[in-house]
């Protein structure tokens, strides 16, 4: 997510950078709650503790 904020920035200005981190907080949302867990939400409240460190695994 990093590198792509910061190509966002490097081609459009800073102020499109704000959009990036954004459009970025939502892929992120997507791949987390649809992208692993094929949409099972209830799954993801139930073991939210455990899950978290795995997502920030698979994005860094």
């Amino acid at each position: 997510m990093i590198f792509w904020i910061f190509g966002i920035k490097e081609i459009f200005g800073i102020s499109t950078m704000i959009i990036g981190a954004v459009i970025g907080f939502i892929l992120w949302i997507w791949i987390t709650f649809f992208g692993d867990n094929g949409g099972h939400s209830d799954y993801e409240h139930e073991d939210m503790d455990h899950d978290m460190p795995i997502h920030v695994k698979i994005d860094n």
